[in-house]
């Protein structure tokens, strides 16, 4: 698994950095910030490095307002994803989703070392077959 995940970064890096400039560049224009709440009723979610799961919350956040952020950039004239790197966020969501799941109820301050365990247990188990 740590192999995976050391493989995962390198591969994340260049996209996370591409996203969070895309979403700098929206959070820091007032009038891209208020439209893109006013079309989604949700604004673009920063990468925090103290979140466990900031990134793929960051992640998640793009795709479920593709659409409306598409269509704002360019309304804006401003840079946005090619579809190949809108395909790379979504994929990279549905990989980190699991891993957001098992960590989230960690992140508590009642939660023993215990839990962790069956936690990486079930992220080593083979996906089951939809």
């Amino acid at each position: 698994m740590a192999m995976f995940l050391r493989l995962s970064r390198e591969v994340l890096e260049p996209s996370r950095m591409n996203t969070i400039k895309l979403v700098h560049a929206v959070r820091n224009s007032l009038v891209a910030n208020e439209e893109i709440i006013k079309r989604c009723g949700k604004t673009l979610l920063w990468d925090c490095s103290t979140c466990w799961n900031g990134t793929f919350d960051m992640l998640r956040t793009l795709v479920e307002t593709r659409a409306e952020l598409n269509q704002l950039l360019e309304d804006l004239s401003m840079d946005t994803f090619l579809t190949s790197d809108w395909a790379k966020l979504e994929n990279l969501v549905k990989l980190f989703e699991p891993f957001a799941i098992h960590t989230d109820p960690l992140q508590s301050d009642s939660q023993s070392l215990s839990q962790v365990v069956p936690c990486l247990l079930n992220l080593e188990a083979p996906p089951a077959d939809d």
